[in-house]
C-alpha cells in the first residue's frame, strides 16, 4: 500500500496579511503530522482589491505570500492570463487560472471550467464546493472561510485511490505567528509601500 496523501487547503484569505503568519504556524503543524506526502493549495480569494496591496498589485501581494508560505498551487482569479505568466517565473507555488492544471506528486490539480490536460488517476478542482467528495477520480472540497484550513487524506490501496477523511479545521485565535513569514509579509508590505510612495511622489511633480 502506497503512503498516504494529504491535502491542507484554504481560501477566502482576502488580502489579510497579517493574518498569514498565524494561518501558517496552523498549516506548519499539520504538515509535520501527516504520514506521507502533503500537497497546500488555495482555492481563491487571495486578495481583496479593497485591500490597498491588493489593488496597488492587482492581487500579486497575496499571491506572493502564498508562495513564501511554502503553497504548491494557487487558483490565481484576480489575474488574467497574462499577469499570472509574468509572475509565475518568480515564484515556486503553481498560478492557475480557469482551464488550467498542473501535476504535482503525482496527481493533476485543476481550475474548472475544464482543467485541460490529460486526466490522472487523482484530479483536484481548485474551487470550493458544497462538500468534500471523490468519484471517479475527481476531488472536490468543502469550502472553507477565512480562519480555516479544510485537510483531506487519500489512501491508496489495492483498489486504487480512496478518501479516507475530510475536515475543517479553525485557526485557534491564540496562534503564535510564525517568524519568518511574519518577516516575508512584511517585505511584501514594505515593497508595496515604497511602489505606492513613488506612484504618489510621480503623481506631485
Amino acid at each position: 500500500m502506497e503512503a498516504p496523501l494529504t491535502l491542507l487547503y484554504t481560501a477566502r484569505l482576502h488580502g489579510d496579511l497579517a493574518f498569514a503568519p498565524r494561518l501558517f504556524s496552523v498549516v506548519r503543524g499539520l504538515r509535520e503530522a501527516a504520514g506521507g506526502a502533503v500537497l497546500l493549495l488555495d482555492l481563491g480569494e487571495s486578495c481583496a482589491m479593497g485591500v490597498w496591496h491588493c489593488a496597488l498589485t492587482g492581487g500579486r501581494s497575496a499571491l506572493f505570500a502564498l508562495d513564501a508560505m511554502g503553497y504548491d498551487a494557487a487558483a490565481a482569479d484576480a489575474l488574467n492570463a497574462s499577469s499570472r505568466a509574468r509572475m509565475q517565473p518568480g515564484v515556486r507555488c503553481r498560478l492557475l487560472g480557469p482551464g488550467e492544471s498542473a501535476r504535482l506528486k503525482g496527481v493533476r490539480v485543476f481550475v474548472p471550467p475544464d482543467g485541460g490536460g490529460s486526466p490522472a488517476r487523482v484530479n483536484i478542482a481548485l474551487v470550493p464546493a458544497g462538500h468534500t467528495a471523490f468519484e471517479a477520480g475527481l476531488l472536490t472540497l468543502a469550502a472553507v472561510d477565512h480562519g480555516q484550513v479544510g485537510r483531506v487524506v487519500l489512501q491508496f490501496g489495492p483498489g486504487g485511490p480512496a478518501l479516507h477523511s475530510a475536515e475543517v479545521l479553525d485557526v485557534p485565535p491564540g496562534t503564535p505567528p510564525d517568524p519568518t513569514v511574519s518577516g516575508a509579509v512584511e517585505f511584501i508590505l514594505a515593497e508595496a509601500d515604497y511602489v505606492l510612495r513613488k506612484a504618489q511622489g510621480k503623481r506631485r511633480e
